[in-house]
């Protein structure tokens, strides 16, 4: 696929925004002072990365023993190259992710877990499209839940950058996945990927204006360094909009949607807005805050088509999904989450 339009060979760091300069230590900032930033040495500009790391590929260790990980065995085929780390998904399944670059987050653990409690009430075939799926977590981790339950499962990815649809292709291969993964944009869904009955998606936050010379803009921050964390956290291909629109291309007219969104109070109303003009309805709404005392982090929503939502058009708001408790202590209910998902 094409690079990232208006992303640039450098760019303003995202440590300092372009400053050169960030806060000095507790003691210092009360009477003002800075320091250069370390992260691009004073200079503002960072060079923004294609290369990749040249160390050696690791592997993760993993989580528990074989003889107590839970699910379908990953079939172990392919290994980290180098700059890769083959990391820990579910029971034994694994997920091949670049240092440095993307990699999977508790908005992913979170919104496939929505998901596969959705395609457990279905019953039957469960056909999953997960728009722009990245490296393959959302779309692996629903395929292990479903596995593990012993329903019949067809998954499909359609990833837009080259790099991350290859890895998920390789963790496909690596966990004996029931799944595929299409290079493509979802704003052009192939005609192979509709009728699906559960679509999901893990759109990026941060709007993108491009600049009078093409150059890309961002009012939240800087973008980082490498190009495949920036396609993946800015809306270089839409956001919210697009992925709702792209649902609906794709779904099944009885199908569900599960996407996450970001916690700021604009986007509240940015997903309701997105929902109506795509013909969908929210009919569900996790809320998440990462630590107590905090506010929320991210909301995980699940929508259906609105002539197909009948009895079902009232919002329901689960009570929020705290990860951590003011000392930092995961809770007991995202434990609770990760032990359906078998990552504890």
């Amino acid at each position: 696929m094409a690079p990232l339009p208006g992303f640039g060979a450098t760019g303003p760091c995202w440590k300092c925004r372009g400053s050169g300069v960030v806060a000095a230590g507790r003691r210092k900032r009360a009477a003002g002072a800075t320091g250069l930033c370390r992260v691009c040495g004073g200079s503002g500009a960072l060079r923004r990365g294609r290369q990749r790391s040249t160390e050696p590929g690791r592997v993760t260790q993993p989580r528990s023993s074989a003889s107590t990980r839970r699910g379908p065995r990953a079939a172990g085929v392919g290994e980290p190259g180098p700059g890769e780390e083959l990391c820990c998904l579910c029971g034994s399944w694994r997920v091949f992710q670049r240092v440095g670059g993307h990699r999977y987050s508790t908005e992913d653990v979170v919104t496939a877990h929505v998901a596969s409690q959705v395609a457990l009430g279905l019953g039957g075939v469960v056909t999953h499209v997960d728009l722009g799926c990245g490296v393959g977590s959302v779309l692996q981790m629903v395929a292990w839940r479903c596995t593990e339950a012993g329903l019949r499962y067809d998954g499909l990815g359609v990833e837009a950058q080259a790099d991350s649809a290859n890895l998920a292709r390789r963790s496909v291969t690596y966990n004996g996945a029931p799944c595929a993964v299409l290079d493509g944009d979802l704003r052009t869904t192939p005609a192979c990927a509709r009728g699906a009955t559960l679509v999901t998606g893990t759109p990026p936050y941060f709007d993108v204006t491009q600049d009078e010379a093409g150059g890309a803009t961002t009012n939240f921050g800087a973008f980082p360094a490498c190009e495949q964390s920036a396609g993946a956290r800015y809306e270089f291909r839409g956001g919210i909009e697009a992925y709702c629109k792209a649902a609906v291309d794709v779904m099944a007219p009885t199908g569900t949607f599960v996407v996450c969104e970001g916690g700021l109070h604009v986007n509240l109303r940015r997903v309701q807005k997105a929902a109506e003009a795509a013909g969908l309805v929210v009919v569900g709404h996790r809320p998440v805050v990462g630590r107590a005392g905090k506010p929320t982090l991210f909301g995980v929503w699940t929508m259906r088509r609105l002539d197909h939502a009948a009895g079902r058009r009232d919002e329901a708001i689960a009570a929020p999904l705290i990860v951590r408790d003011r000392a930092g202590r995961r809770t007991t209910e995202y434990e609770a989450v990760l032990r359906d998902m078998a990552m504890v």
